[in-house]
């Protein structure tokens, strides 16, 4: 029950992240579960979960397969560490991990644009719409929260 919730989460995050738009912002919902996935289940899964939602989004919306997997990958991978780091979780930590989470997302995968592509916009414009996704995506990490257990 709990694994069909998770992938009807993915599928929404998806059809979400396509037909919303905040103030012409597209948000960035999908590091979201690579987040969760990464808090429940540990680095090297949550980088190999990662990765391969960053291979399904290059898929299916880039025109260039390899920065969402680097950056989606990172995201998965670097959600452990922000968990290992603190002995208590709180509601504040679980906001500033979406928004840390987030904003490496975003710019892990701009840079990898301007690096081995064309920018695909100015960094100005790139850092407005990396820092609002980030708040958006802050918010969810009210309710994001490493357990023990499934």
């Amino acid at each position: 029950m709990k694994r069909a919730f998770f992938i009807l989460l993915i599928l929404l995050s998806f059809l979400l992240e396509t037909k919303v738009s905040l103030f012409g912002i597209m948000p960035n919902f999908l590091v979201l579960p690579v987040y969760y996935y990464g808090l429940k289940r540990g680095g090297a899964k949550g980088l190999l979960f990662g990765a391969f939602m960053g291979a399904a989004v290059d898929t299916l919306y880039g025109n260039m397969l390899g920065p969402n997997i680097l950056s989606k990958g990172a995201a998965g991978f670097l959600s452990h560490s922000i968990k290992m780091r603190f002995f208590r979780w709180t509601p504040f930590l679980g906001m500033l991990g979406a928004f840390l989470i987030t904003a490496i997302d975003g710019y892990t995968a701009y840079a990898s644009l301007s690096i081995f592509d064309a920018p695909p916009t100015a960094f100005s414009r790139a850092f407005f719409i990396i820092s609002a996704q980030a708040i958006l995506n802050s918010v969810a990490g009210l309710i994001l929260r490493p357990k023990d257990e499934d």
